[in-house]
């Protein structure tokens, strides 16, 4: 066909991006439930770290959507 293979793959890309970040949070806040995880929820320290990369993820996200189009 037409059409260029790295645009399909970098549309791909995106939209994996996009999905990514409310699955990612909803893990987060599911590991984050006590009655959940019992001994295994998420220390404070690890959550200081985990909202952070998150956050990271979410910029970087903004900006590989933004350059793409």
């Amino acid at each position: 066909p037409q059409t260029q293979l790295i645009k399909v793959m970098l549309v791909a890309q995106v939209i994996n991006v996009v999905l990514l970040e409310p699955i990612l949070i909803c893990i987060v806040l599911l590991a984050n439930k006590k009655w959940l995880m019992g001994k295994f929820v998420n220390r404070p320290w690890y959550n200081i770290l985990t909202w952070l990369t998150v956050a990271m993820l979410i910029f970087l996200s903004g900006v590989l959507v933004v350059n793409s189009f």
